[in-house]
């Protein structure tokens, strides 16, 4: 009162305040759970809406055939992903690059070879025939001769190989053009030789 001689005091119990706060924690993390699970459905949503691209390219890789060196798409793919599909695309072109200087070198080799090869199987047809000394002697030269050629061949194509593996395909090279004659006539000499002709060298 005024003359401060009453006082009234009013407290609760520990326990009643214990379970209080227990009740208020609880609601609280229901609250939590249920907001939870809606905003984790929606970030899955939204993070597949982002990577479904990826997925779907991801897919196509798998699924593609190993000599397939086509380009990949880039439609539709985050920005973020699209420098690194444009780089994959550029080894793609330099692996089918390869690929095809591959092809090509097998394709001059064996060209390139069958000639020395036609020439050692005549040679050593005619070795084989011959009973004069003279004649077999003969076609053992040439074969050895048809057999440095080809190695001389394997050389260049390997040569060449090099230079188009490393990207020196177009550096200028000397040729003795001489040399070159003198093989092709010596091929020819001998194939005439087989057929009793003769090739005049001028």
């Amino acid at each position: 009162d005024v003359d401060n001689r009453i006082q009234v005091q009013v407290a609760k119990a520990l326990t009643d305040l214990t379970q209080e706060l227990h009740h208020k924690m609880g609601n609280a993390l229901l609250f939590m759970a249920a907001l939870f699970v809606p905003l984790a459905a929606v970030a899955w949503m939204i993070t597949y809406a982002a990577f479904r691209p990826v997925l779907r390219l991801t897919t196509l890789l798998h699924r593609r055939h190993p000599l397939d060196l086509d380009p990949l798409t880039t439609a539709d793919l985050p920005d973020e992903i699209e420098p690194l599909v444009e780089s994959f695309n550029q080894q793609l072109a330099r692996v089918e690059a390869a690929v095809a200087n591959e092809r090509r070198f097998l394709q001059d080799a064996a060209h390139e070879l069958r000639t020395p090869l036609a020439v050692l199987s005549l040679q050593a047809d005619n070795a084989l025939r011959s009973q004069d000394i003279d004649e077999v002697h003969h076609s053992v030269l040439q074969i050895s001769r048809a057999t440095q050629r080809s190695a001389r061949i394997s050389e260049q194509l390997l040569d060449m190989a090099r230079l188009e593996s490393t990207g020196l395909s177009e550096a200028a090279v000397c040729i003795d053009l001489g040399a070159v004659a003198h093989a092709v006539i010596q091929d020819y000499r001998q194939r005439m030789s087989s057929r009793e002709q003769i090739l005049i060298e001028d």
